[in-house]
């Protein structure tokens, strides 16, 4: 059914695009899930993960990357805390995972021992071990944060929060929860289940998602390795008092993200001149479509950019999250491999294909 709509919808559009291409390459296309979200790829890609380094010695913003090690800066993984899973490692760097996760526990333990020394009673001196359903790694709470590494087959997952004083015990039974469920998820998959969807991890959930999560996941196009794919599904929050409520719209935020956030440009231009940028549906959500050219800081190279970002209602929980969705061209990753970067007008074709394909995951 898929294919006859894809037809269709090329029919309607014939004077923009090659439908003969988008017919011949309908039948190949990959599902993933991103959060509550599924998104359809041509053929297969690659999937950025959390850094192994990162577990070690994180960054302010830990940050993914592809497993040859070209970085993918905007993904992330919070569900409750913020999470970290890692592609599958060598035998060396999962005993540096769980070498670093026991030093870990051996200095909260000691810092706990410390305030222990002084008042037993004290909050602070408040240490507990807690048993792991599978694999190897710690899981642990040390006063108001709660701490989880573990294995999972050859992949390190890493989990931590501090929990409000007065919802310790709430928490320490979510976190029981979430390492006896998290499961290891083949990519390119959709889990039939209700849950969230992160790379090579899937987290069952019963009932309403209370919590809220943050989960954004990019791809590399085998195929096309010049072009990257970046989906964000969010839970929408309510404004603190002291921001400012035109910041927080779908506009803003996507004029930002080029023109602040992603600056590996020494020039940008936007191609919708004429109104700025355009409104449509994206996954069952008004959003605000963008289309831009990038001058590289080689002042030579062009490339491309086509983002989607819509706004989120607080009220509505899940059912209404704030999403964003890139797609870039760096011409640089097709040169380096001796292939020949996607053209202009194929490139926003795919784009637009690639958003249509993002939905709502069917869940029970």
């Amino acid at each position: 059914m898929k294919f006859h709509r894809l037809v269709v919808a090329c029919l309607a559009v014939l004077p923009l695009f090659n439908c003969s291409a988008i017919a011949s390459d309908a039948r190949l296309w990959t599902k993933d899930c991103v959060g509550y979200l599924e998104i359809s790829l041509p053929d297969k890609a690659d999937v950025a993960a959390t850094a192994f380094s990162q577990l070690l010695h994180p960054a302010r913003t830990v940050y993914s990357e592809f497993e040859d090690g070209q970085v993918a800066p905007y993904s992330k993984y919070h569900y409750v805390g913020a999470m970290q899973v890692t592609h599958a490692l060598s035998e060396e760097k999962i005993q540096r995972f769980l070498a670093e996760a026991k030093r870990t526990r051996a200095q909260y333990q000691a810092d706990a021992e410390s305030y222990k020394k002084n008042d037993a009673n004290m909050p602070e001196a408040a240490y507990q071990e807690f048993n792991l359903p599978k694999g190897d790694g710690v899981a642990i709470r040390r006063f108001r944060y709660l701490y989880a590494a573990k294995t999972m087959n050859r992949h390190a997952f890493k989990w931590g929060m501090n929990a409000p004083d007065d919802r310790i015990p709430e928490f320490v039974q979510f976190m029981s929860k979430l390492l006896s469920t998290v499961a290891l998820r083949e990519d390119m998959t959709v889990p039939s289940g209700f849950g969230l969807c992160m790379p090579h991890l899937f987290i069952p959930i019963d009932g309403p998602d209370r919590y809220g999560h943050t989960i954004a996941t990019t791809y590399r196009l085998k195929n096309h390795p010049d072009v990257t794919v970046m989906l964000e599904d969010a839970s929408a929050k309510r404004p603190l008092e002291s921001q400012d409520p035109a910041k927080l719209t779908a506009l803003y935020k996507s004029n930002f993200f080029w023109t602040q956030d992603y600056r590996s440009y020494e020039s940008i231009k936007n191609l919708l001149t004429m109104r700025g940028h355009n409104t449509i549906d994206f996954a069952g959500q008004k959003g605000v479509e963008s289309m831009v050219s990038l001058i590289r800081k080689d002042k030579v190279t062009e490339d491309y950019g086509y983002s989607i970002v819509t706004q989120g209602d607080p009220d509505a929980r899940n059912e209404k999250p704030e999403l964003m969705f890139y797609v870039i061209r760096d011409a640089r990753n097709a040169d380096k491999r001796g292939m020949k970067p996607i053209d202009k007008e194929e490139f926003f074709k795919l784009a637009r294909e690639i958003a249509a394909s993002v939905k709502r995951r069917a869940m029970p």
